[in-house]
């Protein structure tokens, strides 16, 4: 935020313009406001200034919202094999050690206009379009490819997830698709994790459980996602056969400076470990939020204070093989 002071509104415009200019030029998005006034007053100028940076905030997404809509999901199989769609990696660290001791994958989209697009717009248009499943199984495929090259080049490895949406877990061929998968790469047990929102509580208990039972017995290892965001989870952990629960970050946000949230989620991570389910946690940006959730129990922490999602190759050299003598 800039302020200028005693000067007339023809040379502010200028140098509005200037600044416009200048972002106009680089790889990402900028929006930007302004106001002006003859009569200064900081706290209306404040507000008028938030109000226009929405307005630009809202239409540059809106448009992109609509480029995801138009461009993209009008043939997802052909987006994923121009290569559109790039899985990144968000590492699980000890918190002990410093380690790496596995990693969440999350999709992004690139996009020529826009660059490396983020879910947020584009995961609600596959859902809407019950094509889902089909990027669910693209991360699949390709983290057991990267986990195959690690084992047959004997160089370390280290479990990693792949979320599937409850979308997904709905897709009558899953099952079939997932084992043609596993089979093509014939990987050891417990390199892939697969994480479960915990909106599958909504679906038929009978069919989830199979559906679970079934991914156990191909190998995987089943996480809740969004622990502590729902009072259902509680129960979700009874009655389907996770081994990890992972707390959402919702919970590690404020924990530093929220003592009722340092209650809750002291006791939630106790209940966890007494029921034999590992626990993770995801979200924590500082050093704080770390020492807490070492002290209530939970070791394992994914989350910006140790690295943001990554590419494949910056993941498996700055987090897998520098943590590798260290063992």
């Amino acid at each position: 935020m800039f302020f200028c002071k005693d000067i007339d509104k023809k040379s502010f415009m200028g140098l509005v313009r200037i600044v416009r200019e200048s972002l106009d030029d680089l790889d990402v998005s900028v929006s930007t406001g302004f106001s002006w006034t003859d009569k200064p007053d900081i706290a209306r100028q404040l507000s008028e200034v938030r109000l226009m940076y929405d307005i630009e905030k809202d239409a540059k997404l809106k448009s992109l919202d609509s480029i995801m809509r138009n461009k993209v999901f009008k043939d997802v199989v052909s987006e994923i094999e121009k290569g559109s769609f790039m899985v990144y990696y968000q590492p699980k660290v000890d918190s002990r050690t410093g380690i790496t001791v596995g990693a969440e994958t999350l999709i992004r989209f690139f996009d020529e206009a826009h660059g490396v697009v983020g879910p947020i717009h584009f995961i609600e248009i596959l859902e809407e379009n019950r094509c889902s499943h089909l990027i669910d199984l693209f991360v699949l495929d390709e983290v057991c490819k990267a986990q195959k090259l690690r084992c047959i080049s004997d160089r370390r490895v280290v479990p990693v997830s792949v979320n599937f949406s409850k979308n997904t877990l709905e897709y009558a061929d899953l099952l079939d698709q997932v084992k043609e998968i596993m089979n093509r790469y014939d990987l050891p047990e417990g390199l892939v994790q697969i994480e479960i929102t915990e909106s599958v509580g909504d679906m038929d208990i009978v069919l989830i459980n199979n559906i679970a039972q079934s991914l156990i017995s191909m190998g995987f290892r089943l996480s809740m996602d969004d622990f502590g965001t729902k009072y259902s989870n509680l129960e979700m952990l009874f009655k389907f056969p996770f081994s990890i629960a992972k707390i959402d970050r919702s919970l590690v946000k404020n924990l530093e400076s929220n003592e009722k949230s340092r209650i809750m989620l002291k006791h939630l991570i106790s209940m966890i470990m007494e029921l034999g389910i590992e626990c993770v946690a995801e979200g924590a940006e500082n050093e704080e939020q770390v020492r807490l959730l070492q002290q209530f129990g939970c070791n394992i922490i994914q989350g910006y204070f140790y690295s943001k999602p990554v590419t494949l190759d910056v993941f498996t050299s700055e987090f897998v093989e520098k943590t590798r003598n260290q063992l």
